[in-house]
């Protein structure tokens, strides 16, 4: 009797949650407050779609496709919305959005203390560290990178054209080289010392790249899943000390390099606080060690210098990174490109040392816009990341958006939005230039809807530091080499179907692009 009265509970608990989830879909498809924004059926239902995509690393390419299939508002989750208009992007990252960053951040933190200008989501904290930060990157400190850049972009054209330079070098992976140079030259200016993995032979830190771009792709998954909130409530209560015991070996490498290097940095600082001006080491970490919060006059903390130099190393190696290798995979693709702009950087300048920030170089119009257009076809961050709207909702492109809702806007697919540039999947540098084909207001829309680096208060912090390192790191190198693509083919990423038709650069969006080639010879140059 007992068991006849066990199974007819577990009966009805069994139907009461069936009918509970049968009800919730059918309301959260049909009735609820977004279920009159088209998007495919099963992602109004589920967060398993958008999920999948994000593991797979074909999320941006996914987010377009809705765009292309919905229009510029789709539903792409049981609670949220993608937008694809510049106005919506900035209505929503803007210093006055009624929004806050979504949990997807909260995965980001290591420990309680590790919050830095990414991670955080409170927005009086946020503020108070982005204002320290860009009183930290001011014109002097762009000014003093420039030495760091020169130094390693010099010895990094050194070994791309191999001993004798006469002939074409050995075949060259730019996505491992241009990550091997940014994060030596970010780490010079973050840590004061230099990972040196560019040079030939073997480097026990060789690999940190390859680590970082798996914790970072770990992370994003994490952050993109349905159970996000869990594990998010789960990492104070065991789970951050779990995953930093069980980090991979090149990861905890890195971290300790990093914590070392920071206290050598530290210590190096504070004996050269008597020193004169000209004499001190003037990196980055010298600008965030000193800068101050004008609203209080409060510095960092020794643990917050620590957690911003370590962000900045990673967010301002694979930016340039992404950007670099795509830039060379479509310029040896482009011969006319090529031709024009070795042509300006070569007629410009009649020494590699001419080659410096502002002046000359600043105009090097069609640099910049090759620049601009790599810029445009790789962004660094080419998906979405979510904000969340705050009680009373939000509007946004005249669709009033109630709180609680999860919005964002996806920079690949504005990037490749044919109300913002004419046939986007052609690199073509002359969209940026004002010609007799190209009108002002065409080159002003592009403009508005060029966005790398973000927008409003949580835009890159660095982005005029990135754009002096991409103008000196092409315009050098291709003064003293050609380049060409090898015969083995234009990269080492087989790409998706979308890819493969449009000739793109093939790249996986794990939060950064994460990509393989192009695969070029060089040869130096003879004048």
């Amino acid at each position: 009797m007992s068991n006849e009265i066990a199974q007819h509970w577990q009966l009805i608990l069994l139907s009461t949650y069936a009918c509970y989830l049968i009800t919730s879909t059918i309301y959260t498809a049909f009735l609820g407050p977004l279920s009159k924004y088209p998007g495919p059926f099963l992602a109004k239902i589920s967060a398993l779609p958008s999920w999948y995509y994000s593991l797979k690393g074909t999320r941006h390419m996914w987010i377009w496709q809705c765009h292309q299939t919905y229009g510029d508002i789709v539903r792409f989750h049981p609670n949220g919305l993608l937008f694809n208009s510049t106005t919506a992007y900035r209505a929503m990252n803007g210093a006055k959005a009624n929004v806050r960053k979504g949990t997807f951040y909260d995965v980001w933190t290591r420990t309680a203390g590790s919050l830095n200008t990414l991670n955080t989501t409170d927005r009086g904290i946020h503020a108070r560290k982005r204002r320290i930060l860009n009183a930290a990157f001011s014109d002097s400190t762009i000014r003093s990178a420039e030495a760091f850049i020169i130094k390693h972009v010099d010895r990094w054209c050194e070994l791309l054209q191999g001993e004798d330079g006469e002939d074409w070098g050995s075949p060259k992976n730019m996505a491992d080289q241009c990550d091997n140079l940014m994060f030596d030259t970010m780490a010079d200016l973050s840590f004061g010392n230099s990972f040196e993995i560019k040079e030939p032979g073997e480097h026990p830190l060789r690999n940190v790249p390859k680590f970082i771009h798996g914790f970072v792709a770990f992370n994003w998954a994490i952050g993109q899943s349905p159970f996000v909130e869990l594990w998010v409530w789960l990492k104070p209560r065991g789970l951050d000390t779990l995953l930093n015991r069980f980090s991979p070996k090149g990861v905890l490498a890195y971290l300790e390099f990093t914590r070392t290097c920071m206290k050598e940095r530290a210590e190096l600082e504070t004996s050269q606080a008597n020193e004169l001006e000209e004499d001190k080491r003037k990196d980055l970490f010298h600008y965030l060690f000193k800068a101050e919060d004008p609203e209080t006059g409060t510095p960092y903390t020794e643990e917050e210098v620590v957690s911003e130099a370590g962000l900045l190393i990673v967010a301002g190696s694979d930016t340039c990174s992404v950007v670099l290798s795509g830039f060379f995979f479509y310029l040896t693709q482009n011969p006319e490109v090529y031709e024009k702009l070795t042509a300006e950087i070569r007629g410009k300048f009649s020494s590699v040392n001419e080659i410096r920030a502002g002046g000359p170089l600043a105009s090097c119009q069609y640099l910049r816009a090759c620049i601009d257009e790599a810029l445009r076809m790789c962004p660094p961050i080419p998906s979405d990341l979510p904000r969340v709207t705050l009680k009373g909702g939000a509007k946004i492109d005249n669709e009033f958006i109630p709180g609680g809702v999860r919005i964002s806007s996806a920079i690949w697919s504005l990037h490749y939005n044919e109300e913002y540039f004419s046939d986007p999947f052609t690199f073509r540098p002359e969209r940026w230039i004002v010609s007799e084909k190209v009108r002002l207001e065409d080159v002003s829309r592009a403009n508005s809807a060029l966005l790398p680096f973000s927008y409003g208060p949580g835009n890159c912090v660095g982005q005029r530091l990135a754009m002096m390192e991409l103008s000196i790191i092409l315009a050098r190198t291709l003064f003293l080499m050609d380049v060409t693509v090898d015969r083995n083919g234009p990269g080492t990423m087989r790409g998706t179907e979308l890819e493969e038709s449009k000739g793109l650069f093939a790249a996986k969006s794990l939060y950064i692009f994460q990509r393989e080639g192009p695969i070029v010879r060089f040869k130096r140059r003879r004048f």
